[in-house]
C-alpha cells in the first residue's frame, strides 16, 4: 500500500472543449526568499475566497461568480494523490465532483487521456446522469473531466485579468500539490494574511494553513531581473512568446513578496497558456487551486466543498474535509433520485 501522499510530477493534457496539458520540470531558480516560510501553524478555521475574475461577458455573462463561471475540469474527490494514474491506487479509475455526482464509465471520446503515465488520466460518464453539475456553468455536459485533478479549471481566454481571491502575500516561488516548483507552470500563489504585515511578506508565517494558487499565467516572475514580465501574444501555439517577442514588463502586476487585497483595483496577473516551460503548452484557461498545508506539503482541497448526502470519498482517502470556501455563495446540490 503506497503512502497517502507521495510527490507526483504530472504532464496534463485535457480536452473538454479545448485540450489541456501540463508537464512539470524539477528546476526553478529562486533568487528571493518566498512569501510565507515553511513553518506552518495548523489551520484553525476555513478561509473565505472571492472569485478571482471580476467580470467577463463571454464566460460569465457579466459579473463572475463560482456559480456562473464556466468550469471545464472539476476537482476529483475520488483522488488520494494528485494526478494519480496507477490502476488500483487511490481512487484512480473514476471521477467524483463536488456535487456528489460520480462517473466510473471511461469516456470513449477522450482516448488520448491526460497527465503523466502517457496520458492515463481519463474522463468518465455515468449512464444514470445525462448532465453533470446542473445549476452550474459546466462545459463537460454528461462527461466528468478528469482523474486526479486537484483544482478547478475555468474557461477564460488568454490575458483575462485576475484579482486576489483573498488578502495575502504573493509568491511565484512555490508549487502546488503534485507540482514541486511554480516556474515551469507560471504559478502565482497567495499566502493568506488579512492585513499588510509590519515586517513585510518575505518572512511572514502562514497562520491559516492554506495557500491559494493560480496556474498557467501569461504574467510571471523573471528570475534574471527579479521583476514581473508578461507576454501579450495570445497565439495558441505560443510562437511569439517562445521566441521572446511580445514580452513586456508588468509593474502593475503583483510583485514577488507583495501584499495584496481583495479591494485591489489593478490585476495581480493574467491568464495564459504556459506549461512545461513553454508557451502554448496548454490552451488558455485558469487553473485555480486551494492547497491545505499539512506539515510542509500542499494538499489540495475543493473550494466548492462537498454536497453529499453520502460521505465525501476524499475525506476517507486523505483525512481532509472539504468545506465551501467561497464567500457570498451557497452550494447548490442536484436533486438525488
Amino acid at each position: 500500500m503506497r503512502s497517502i501522499r507521495s510527490v507526483a510530477y504530472p504532464t496534463l493534457y485535457l480536452a473538454v472543449i479545448v485540450a489541456v496539458m501540463f508537464v512539470t520540470s524539477l528546476t526553478q531558480a529562486q533568487a528571493q526568499p518566498q512569501a510565507g516560510s515553511d513553518e506552518y501553524e495548523p489551520a484553525t478555521k476555513p478561509i473565505s475566497l472571492v472569485f478571482p475574475v471580476k467580470q467577463n461577458m463571454l464566460t460569465c455573462g457579466g459579473v463572475c461568480t463560482p456559480q456562473n463561471a464556466q468550469i471545464i475540469t472539476v476537482f476529483d474527490h475520488q483522488m488520494q494523490v494528485a494526478y494519480e494514474c496507477t490502476a488500483g491506487e487511490g481512487g484512480y479509475g473514476g471521477v467524483a465532483a463536488f456535487t456528489g455526482e460520480t462517473a466510473m464509465v471511461k469516456y470513449s471520446g477522450f482516448k488520448s487521456g491526460a497527465g503523466k503515465c502517457k496520458g492515463l488520466l481519463f474522463a468518465y460518464t455515468n449512464p444514470d446522469i445525462a448532465t453533470f453539475l446542473q445549476g452550474y456553468n459546466y462545459a463537460g455536459a454528461g462527461v466528468l473531466y478528469y482523474d486526479g485533478h486537484p483544482g478547478i479549471d475555468f474557461n477564460f481566454a488568454f490575458g483575462t485579468p485576475l484579482y486576489p481571491a483573498i488578502n495575502g502575500c504573493v509568491t511565484y516561488q512555490v508549487g502546488a500539490e503534485g507540482i514541486p516548483t511554480g516556474g515551469p507552470g507560471h504559478v502565482l500563489a497567495i499566502v493568506p494574511v488579512p492585513t499588510n504585515p509590519a515586517g513585510g511578506c518575505a518572512t511572514v508565517v502562514n497562520k491559516t494553513g492554506y495557500r491559494v494558487v493560480y496556474m498557467h499565467l501569461s504574467s510571471y516572475y523573471d528570475t534574471t531581473s527579479g521583476t514581473i514580465l508578461r507576454c501579450t501574444s495570445s497565439d495558441p501555439k505560443g510562437t511569439e512568446c517562445n521566441a521572446g517577442k511580445d514580452i513586456t514588463s508588468c509593474p502593475t502586476c503583483a510583485q514577488q513578496n507583495e501584499w495584496v487585497s481583495t479591494k485591489r483595483a489593478s490585476p495581480i496577473g493574467y491568464t495564459g497558456n504556459f506549461s512545461s516551460s513553454l508557451w502554448g503548452g496548454v490552451p488558455a484557461h485558469l487553473h485555480f487551486e486551494v492547497d491545505e498545508i499539512v506539515g510542509t506539503n500542499p494538499i489540495a482541497v475543493d473550494p466548492y466543498g462537498w454536497c453529499g448526502p453520502q460521505a465525501d470519498p476524499y475525506t476517507a482517502l486523505t483525512g481532509l474535509t472539504n468545506v465551501t470556501l467561497w464567500s457570498n455563495f451557497t452550494l447548490a446540490c442536484p436533486d438525488k433520485q
